[in-house]
């Protein structure tokens, strides 16, 4: 029996119907702290999420990691304890910190590249000029001049390594070529190659290509030589950071 019913027993309804009231009220400011645990708890759960996509994103040798996995670790005793806006708070810087840990360049320079060789192979010269933003009008001229007498060109790149250094970088590998001709002759060549690369707003581009020929081209007449593997960009050699 409350307060309220034990009043009411008691014939005091003056009293019994104020002690209703009061449990009305602290009803109801229950009713209201238990709505923002709630929402509290919808934030912190939010901020985790977004907390654990950037850790995904983030390199452990960076300076910040450290530290992003300290607030990580506040948060989760925070969320553990149920002081849902605290844990939020700590998720939150994590997420910032581990967001200033930049991704491994060299996983985007790879994918570059691949675009590279996709331009290529394609003669898709709006992706060309994507990746390599460089080219002259008369560089593109002598890209489409070549495509129009060609019939298939395949490329392979083997990458020795990739250098980073802040928003440069250099990538050093081996580059084949087998271009099918519209007559059917077939042209193969094999270089070395040193792409210079460097990251803006939309993230990282060709600047620059050097390539030397180990042995001159070789040429075959029609049902000549199969032609060279193409697809991702193979890897070679050791990597530094």
């Amino acid at each position: 029996m409350d307060e309220g019913d034990r009043l009411a027993a008691a014939r005091n309804p003056a009293a019994a119907a104020q002690a209703y009231r009061e449990a009305a009220v602290r009803y109801g400011q229950a009713e209201r702290q238990a709505q923002i645990k709630r929402e509290d708890r919808g934030q912190a759960d939010t901020a985790r999420a977004r907390m654990v996509a950037a850790k995904r994103r983030a390199r452990p040798n960076a300076v910040d990691f450290a530290a992003a996995l300290a607030h990580e670790r506040r948060g989760n005793s925070m969320y553990g304890r149920r002081a849902f806006k605290e844990a939020a708070t700590s998720f939150q810087f994590a997420a910032e910190l581990f967001a200033k840990t930049p991704p491994d360049a060299r996983a985007d320079i790879r994918a570059l590249l691949n675009d590279y060789v996709r331009a290529v192979e394609t003669k898709d010269l709006d992706l060309l000029r994507r990746v390599r933003p460089g080219l002259t009008a008369d560089e593109l001229r002598r890209v489409r001049a070549a495509d129009e007498i060609t019939r298939s060109h395949k490329v392979h790149l083997t990458v020795y390594g990739i250098t980073v250094a802040g928003d440069e970088a250099r990538a050093l590998g081996r580059r084949e070529d087998l271009r099918v001709l519209n007559t059917g002759q077939n042209l193969r060549t094999e270089t070395r190659f040193a792409f210079t690369l460097k990251r803006g707003p939309r993230g990282w581009v060709i600047h620059g290509v050097q390539e030397s020929a180990d042995r001159p081209a070789e040429t075959r007449a029609p049902g000549g030589r199969t032609p060279p593997r193409s697809g991702p960009v193979a890897r070679g050699g050791a990597e530094r950071p």
